[in-house]
């Protein structure tokens, strides 16, 4: 299966590139299974834009993780 490409959006790629290292690797895990068709177990959809857009988002300070 040939991955989609990941089309970057202002400066979403350098904002990204601004957190930590764990958060960027789970964000990248996410956009590769997005590249390949697929959606990552944590990855909830972004109202607004008729279920067709993710929004990756782990959790929040204090949450546990649902992983």
């Amino acid at each position: 299966m040939q991955p989609k490409p990941v089309r970057w959006v202002g400066s979403s790629k350098d904002d990204l590139s601004a957190f930590p290292q764990e958060v960027r690797r789970r964000v990248g895990g996410a956009l590769w299974d997005a590249q390949l068709g697929l959606k990552a177990p944590f990855a909830k959809p972004l109202r607004g834009f008729g279920g067709q857009a993710y929004l990756n988002a782990g959790p929040r300070d204090g949450e546990p993780d649902p992983q």
